[in-house]
């Protein structure tokens, strides 16, 4: 479960990762999955791995515009005017 917050005006935390790359080559995901197979496995079961790919292929790029979307907005609302 991933966690948001905010500390004062300019300071919000993340407990989650919503830049996570899923493009080949390069996938940060499928590193993961290959380096964290056994916990996978055990949270999710034997079909954990290939769950996790199959839900990507089906909310990868929806969840991608999500996450973009929602550190624009983030970066918005931190943005403090400066004056010169």
């Amino acid at each position: 479960m991933g966690q948001a917050f905010r500390i004062g005006a300019q300071a919000v935390g993340l407990q989650f990762h919503v830049e996570l790359p899923l493009e080949p080559p390069a996938s940060q995901l499928e590193l993961w999955l290959e380096q964290d197979r056994d916990f996978v496995v055990g949270a999710l079961g034997p079909a954990g791995v290939e769950r996790i790919r199959a839900d990507v292929g089906r909310w990868g790029a929806q969840v991608a515009r999500q996450g973009e979307r929602l550190i624009a907005n983030l970066l918005d609302q931190l943005m403090v005017p400066i004056s010169l």
